[in-house]
């Protein structure tokens, strides 16, 4: 046996000036950390120092330990002279080292302190400190083999790397998995983890201590073949996860961060959920607690580039692209969008549906049968600007456009609007009211041109209206004379004057009921087919027949179809002028007779 350093039986510390640090104080945590670790007084471990260890009138003190230390060396007053992590130079009586030598001599350090302790090997400047190597010979399945038997905080192994300067790179442990092997029979790494605990632990564990750049962890795949950065995987029973991000820290940063940089396609997060093994969705993010947009469970922005949205979602399958739900509060909106002052875009939102065969590109419903406690609106569409707008463009609520693409159409409606409510005090298919201080103001506004018949308005019911009905300035018309009087009265005094009940001709929408699969249940929705319905509008109405007035004054008579059947419609203006003329004939011709009318 050797001989070895014998170390002083005490511990001393001195002041900058090397005068005794008297009274000094001696603080030990668990590296990185603020967590103190206990010392003890003797070798055995059986005394405890404070924590920290007061220095003695001649600054000293016996400072046994087990591990690796953050030492903190404080002076009587509290002012910090170094905080340094302490190495961990203890070893058992069964170690043995092997290192080679400059000369390239295989050299063996024994241990020599009995159990516990150990010695310090200074072996600087040799090309590679220490080898273990063995061969298929050896029936143990590893090269190196350390076991540290404790129920205390310790480690089997701990390495430490002490450099500085720029050009300092290594590693503490450095550890390569070289030659080939199969995937038949196994697989192999460089670092392999494992833990047999009943209680929470982990296999790897990686902490970047003290401040400055780094990482708690870095995986690297750099050679070309396919392969994995970082390979997650979580088997067996219980919760878990494959791979799990935990972000404590009061500076921004990320609990996964996922970044792609290279020239070929991919993502810089890719997440993807196989089998049928249980419920599960592929992304799950969630935030409790935080208020803010900047505290969203989901956040995605793209910061420039063309023709890539900042969330590009697609189904495949018979469910929706994107699904949102809010519950549990009075104000929440499932979807919000926002263009904030600095878009300049025309579009906030746009739908579309590229399937133009049939279908529905958006569809609002409010569901669910239960009391009402407010107003049940399906849509909403306000141009409400916070203050006050000006400018001469033109500002719609809602606008609605079929394209003249469309042809062949049975009916193309600009809107349609079917109100089937019963049981309240009014209902209102459309209802439009204009109240502002405006140069005109239309409350329904219709242009029909271009058709064989064409109808601004059509009416089934009563119509009430105010003011002027049509316009008659002279500006606005064509001259082609005046009537014949004469002819006038007789073809008022031609047309039998009938008491009748009047209905309305029109074509009914008739549902045909399809089923589309919704979050709660099948969505029933209607399509429609047609047929001709009539709806009485007036009850022992006096009046003329069209087929009787297109005998006497074909001009005033208009057909119209409803369905397959051709109507036809009278000119009631016209009819009315016509009887005016009459009316003035007759008084002019007893005026010329002698009759005082």
């Amino acid at each position: 046996m050797s001989g070895f350093l014998v170390q002083n039986g005490k511990q001393s510390f001195s002041d900058a000036n090397g005068r005794p640090l008297v009274g000094g104080k001696v603080y030990f945590f668990f590296p990185g950390t603020q967590v103190l670790k206990d010392t003890w007084q003797d070798i055995n471990n059986t005394v405890l120092n404070t924590n920290p260890v007061i220095l003695d009138a001649r600054g000293e003190a016996s400072i046994y330990g087990n591990g690796t230390y953050r030492q903190v060396l404080r002076d009587a007053a509290g002012n910090l002279i170094w905080d340094q992590l302490v190495p961990d130079l203890s070893a058992t009586s069964a170690d043995k080292v092997s290192y080679i030598a400059p000369d390239g001599t295989i050299h063996t350090v024994q241990d020599m302190s009995g159990s516990g302790g150990g010695d310090l090997v200074n072996m600087g400047g040799m090309t590679q400190t220490v080898m273990s190597a063995t061969g298929d010979e050896t029936a143990t399945p590893y090269s190196a083999h350390f076991i540290r038997t404790t129920n205390k905080n310790s480690d089997a192994i701990f390495a430490e790397r002490i450099a500085t300067g720029a050009t300092s790179t290594g590693y503490a442990v450095h550890a390569l998995d070289s030659g080939t092997g199969s995937p038949d029979v196994g697989t192999g790494g460089a670092i392999g983890g494992a833990t047999s605990r009943l209680t929470y632990a982990d296999a790897i564990v990686g902490n970047r201590r003290l401040t400055g750049e780094g990482n708690g962890g870095s995986f690297s795949r750099l050679e070309s073949g396919a392969g994995h950065g970082v390979y997650g995987f979580r088997a067996g029973s219980g919760a878990g996860d494959g791979v799990y991000g935990y972000m404590a820290q009061t500076a921004q940063g990320h609990a996964v961060h996922g970044r792609h940089e290279g020239s070929m396609s991919g993502a810089g997060g890719f997440f993807e959920r196989l089998n049928g093994a249980g419920q599960g969705p592929a992304v799950l993010a969630h935030a409790i607690g935080v208020n803010g947009a900047e505290s969203a469970s989901v956040m995605a922005i793209k910061v420039a580039g063309d023709g890539a949205p900042a969330i590009l979602a697609d189904a495949r399958g018979s469910d929706p692209a994107i699904r949102a739900f809010t519950a549990a509060s009075a104000t929440a909106k499932a979807v919000e969008s926002l263009s904030d002052v600095t878009s300049t875009a025309p579009t906030s939102n746009t739908f579309e549906r590229d399937y133009g065969a049939q279908g529905i590109c958006v569809l609002h419903r409010v569901n669910g049968a239960t009391a009402r406690t407010g107003a049940v609106i399906a849509t909403v569409s306000t141009v409400a600007p916070t203050a006050n707008s000006t400018g001469a463009s033109n500002v719609t609520g809602h606008a609605l456009t079929i394209g003249s693409n469309v042809s062949g159409s049975a009916e193309a409606s600009g809107a349609s609007y079917d109100v089937l409510a019963k049981n309240g005090a009014s209902a209102f298919g459309a209802k439009a009211v204009v109240n502002g201080a405006n140069t005109v103001n239309y409350g329904l506004y219709g242009n029909a041109v271009g058709g064989t018949t064409n109808w601004s308005g059509y009416f089934v019911g009563n119509v009430f209206y105010g003011g002027a009905l049509t316009p008659s300035d002279r500006r606005l018309k064509t001259i082609h004379g005046e009537v014949d009087y004469s002819l006038c009265l007789e073809n008022v005094l031609a047309n039998p004057i009938y008491c009748y009940d009047k209905e309305a001709a029109y074509m009914a929408d008739i549902p045909v009921w399809s089923e589309v699969e919704d979050r709660v249940g099948n969505l029933i929705v209607p399509t429609y087919g047609k047929e001709e319905r009539r709806h009485l509008v007036a009850i022992r109405e006096i009046g003329n027949l069209a087929q009787d007035i297109q005998k006497t004054n074909p001009d005033f008579i208009t057909t119209y179809a409803v369905g397959d059947t051709d109507y036809l419609s009278v000119s009631d203006r016209s009819e009315l002028f016509q009887l005016k003329a009459a009316f003035k004939y007759l008084v002019e011709t007893l005026r010329s007779k002698g009759v005082d009318v």
